[in-house]
């Protein structure tokens, strides 16, 4: 048996297999998710349903502040319960929240003069809906609603695993080979917030798909297949500002990154300009009639909710410069997304403070919180240094550069988002997951953080107690906090039972506890794989090593 297991660590040691075993254990933690659940909890999904549905029915996209939810999608709303944000918007149909369906005595119907839904997620770009509209009519034929949100639930957890796969394979080339790669690729298969962004019906896992498509296109360029490159990143990253516009944020990083390869040589200026010039001509070529049709429209590129609001309000520079001044950055912009960047459980916004173990499971948080804080200002200080040192896990000198550049990007773009809100609204409605495309980045720029810290055994185990807390986070946030949010009691017959009313047969209760073990056995597998590469690393070390210095 022994014998065995070190042979099956061995054959996973190679970086392609371990790269499939990272995408396994996103799909089978996917499907964990899944088992609890319920349809329409993922946060507004009944409203990107209602967009493929209008699209089918209409043949055409809808129109931000015009069109309205199918009601041919109403009795099938009203059929499951929701979670306390969408209950307000669907109660005047018939639908009850949680807490009110699972009391009720009978199940719930249309109301005789149930009120009109408007379709507000129309503010999204139409490359995801249109692209799934024959899926969802399939699955509908054939299971109705269920197995549509089934069916597309899927459906994304497979786009997100595809990313996966990119983003380890990229990663892979930024950092030194070693086991520096296969910890980072484990953080981000096991990242919580990573995955239940795409355990939904919506635009966002294939936006992270492409995004990821085009940020590794343009990080690991290869002189050999420059060319190639430069038109996949630009077809692709013109695909993700397609499928979803928060992704206009990964532009400032684009346009670094040229100027970055040629001012350290790894490209010359005329390369980089034509490079740039590619990738923007492609990108503008696949978006140009959307946001051409935007501005004629509504006389904006990108029509989110608060923007039009406020261009319909008249808001202008002024108002834009007083959000600046009313808003409390800290409070409201850094300390809200920090919150939430681990895990957060839907529009029921459920989070790791809340629930009954909550006294016990609040370090995970605040262990999460301590160690990338030190972890990303230590690679920031060490990055600002002048001093030419050793670049440590990074592939090349200064490496994490870009990558700091590429977070700040989006960062910029979730402020921009912010900002909006808070003229519209007086309130902030800008969520962590909205940047989700740079969390792999994000993870080995944490990681590259952590490995400056002194001693190696000090960052080694830093490293792994980042893993536990989001291990500990996903099994917390999913086992004992979604089920009495959702389905009105902890584990139970009677909870078992209802989950699985809310699931296609063998996709409930029964197959909870299977993927949390099949999960389980292989992430034991990928950390056994890593700890092999960190001997294998530490026996092939030269005796007298130079300070480390890790970007």
């Amino acid at each position: 048996m022994r014998l065995l297991l070190r042979k099956l660590i061995t054959a996973f040691a190679d970086w392609r297999r371990f790269v499939a075993l990272l995408v396994a254990l996103f799909i089978v933690r996917g499907l964990f998710e899944l088992s609890i659940l319920p349809p329409f909890e993922g946060w507004d999904e009944y409203q990107h349903i209602a967009f493929i549905q209008f699209y089918n029915e209409n043949g055409r996209e809808p129109v931000l502040g015009e069109s309205l939810v199918p009601r041919s999608l109403y009795p099938e709303l009203v059929r499951f319960p929701h979670p306390p944000f969408g209950a307000e918007q669907v109660r005047r149909i018939g639908a009850l929240s949680y807490e009110q369906f699972w009391a009720a005595k009978e199940p719930p119907s249309v109301l005789p003069r149930a009120r009109d839904l408007p379709l507000y997620q129309a503010q999204q770009p139409p490359l995801y809906y249109k692209l799934v509209a024959p899926f969802h009519t399939w699955l509908m034929d054939r299971g109705g609603i269920l197995a549509s949100v089934t069916g597309l639930r899927l459906l994304n957890i497979l786009f997100g695993a595809a990313a996966v796969a990119i983003a380890a394979a990229s990663i892979g080339r930024i950092l030194k080979p070693g086991p520096h790669r296969y910890i980072v690729g484990l953080l981000i298969a096991t990242q919580p917030l990573y995955l239940i962004n795409c355990t939904r019906v919506a635009n966002d896992a294939l936006a992270v798909l492409l995004g990821t498509i085009a940020t590794a296109c343009l990080l690991n360029q290869n002189n050999r297949r420059w060319w190639p490159r430069m038109g996949v990143g630009g077809l692709a990253l013109g695909g993700a500002i397609l499928a979803k516009t928060n992704l206009l944020g990964l532009m400032p990083f684009v346009v670094f990154l040229f100027a970055w390869m040629a001012f350290t040589r790894r490209a010359s200026w005329g390369r980089a300009a034509g490079g740039l010039a590619v990738v923007f001509v492609l990108t503008a070529g696949v978006t140009f009639s959307y946001f051409k049709g935007n501005l004629d429209r509504y006389g904006m590129m990108t029509p989110l909710q608060e923007s039009l609001k406020n261009k319909t309000g008249g808001r202008g520079p002024g108002d834009l410069f007083r959000a600046i001044v009313e808003l409390d950055w800290r409070r409201d912009f850094a300390a809200r997304l920090f919150r939430q960047s681990l895990w957060r459980g839907g529009w029921s916004m459920l989070g790791l403070e809340e629930g009954s173990l909550a006294g016990v499971n609040r370090p995970i948080p605040k262990a999460f919180g301590a160690l990338t804080t030190i972890a990303v200002v230590s690679a920031l200080i060490t990055t600002m240094r002048r001093k030419r040192r050793p670049h440590g896990v990074m592939a090349e000198p200064y490496g994490s550069v870009p990558l700091f550049v590429l977070c700040g990007g989006m960062t910029a773009a979730l402020a921009y988002h912010a900002l909006q809100s808070q003229m519209a609204l007086k309130n902030v409605g800008t969520n962590a997951w909205y940047g989700a495309v740079v969390f792999p980045w994000l993870i080995a720029l944490i990681y590259a953080g952590l490995m400056t810290l002194p001693w190696n055994r000090v960052a080694t185990l830093s490293a792994a107690a980042l893993l536990l807390t989001q291990v500990a986070a996903e099994i917390y946030g999913t086992c004992c906090l979604m089920p009495p949010a959702y389905y009105g009691g902890s584990w139970s017959d009677t909870v078992r039972n209802r989950i699985d009313s809310m699931h296609l047969e063998g996709m409930g209760a029964g197959a909870t506890t299977p993927c949390a073990i099949i999960a389980a056995l292989l992430a034991c597998l990928g950390i056994a794989v890593w700890m092999r590469e960190v001997r294998h690393s530490t026996a092939t070390q030269p005796p007298t090593a130079e300070p480390r210095n890790d970007n």
